[in-house]
């Protein structure tokens, strides 16, 4: 971030290992305070791929992390899933409450590898950020969130 004269005033490292990206939507409103960044950092390999998204505050004093989302991907002969994270922003005063929905779709096979066994299963896990205007940051409501990114890094 540079201010009017071109000077550094603020920068944040989004950390990962191989693909960064911004979507479209990257830079969306959360009050007259400031505004969610988010960077989309991927990796794919034969088997198993991740998605973590990271949650920036982008303020006119410069950045701070709100947090990270974390959905993750594999593939075997016993089965498959995938994950899916939706992030949206809720109006409320005076910053914007940070919905995040993580859709898993399960799948399983026959010992062929390649013949379904049943319907696919879908579950979604919740959270949010909500603004605390006391201590003036994003306050994570996480726990499901949490608690599937802690399986998924077991599993990695």
């Amino acid at each position: 971030m540079f201010d009017g004269d071109g000077r550094l005033v603020d920068a944040v490292n989004l950390r990962g290992d191989q693909h960064l990206s911004f979507s479209g939507d990257y830079i969306r409103p959360l009050g007259s305070a400031g505004a969610l960044v988010i960077g989309h950092n991927w990796h794919d390999n034969s088997n198993q791929s991740y998605d973590l998204d990271s949650l920036i505050l982008a303020k006119p004093s410069g950045f701070s992390v709100i947090g990270d989302v974390f959905a993750f991907g594999s593939r075997d002969c016993q089965g498959q899933f995938t994950e899916d994270a939706k992030i949206s922003t809720i109006p409320a005063k005076p910053m914007a409450r940070i919905e995040i929905a993580i859709k898993r779709e399960a799948r399983k096979f026959a010992t062929d590898c390649a013949t379904r066994i049943g319907r696919k299963v879908a579950t979604t896990f919740n959270g949010s950020w909500r603004w605390n205007a006391r201590k003036g940051a994003y306050e994570p409501q996480t726990r499901e969130l949490d608690l599937l990114a802690d399986w998924n890094q077991k599993h990695f």
